[in-house]
């Protein structure tokens, strides 16, 4: 699992995919949290949000290379 900061894109995607936590750091209650989010993981539901992320990932980056491709083979304008 992935420990990130409130409020930001690393929990947005920790926490849709089921793969991490976000936490307060300047709170003293962080700790707590960690440990009661460490004991209640679903191993499974991490395990599956884990493979959905690295699917999303993959289409994303052949979208890139694709992208990336067609850029450098356009013929240059005459």
């Amino acid at each position: 699992p992935i420990v990130s900061n409130r409020n930001t894109f690393a929990e947005e995607l920790s926490t849709e995919y089921h793969f991490g936590v976000g936490l307060d750091m300047s709170s003293a209650a962080a700790k707590d949290r960690l440990l009661e989010y460490y004991r209640t993981i679903n191993w499974e539901l991490l395990d599956e949000g884990c493979r959905s992320f690295l699917e999303r990932v993959s289409i994303e980056n052949q979208r890139f290379e694709a992208a990336v491709s067609g850029f450098f083979s356009l013929e240059p304008p005459q």
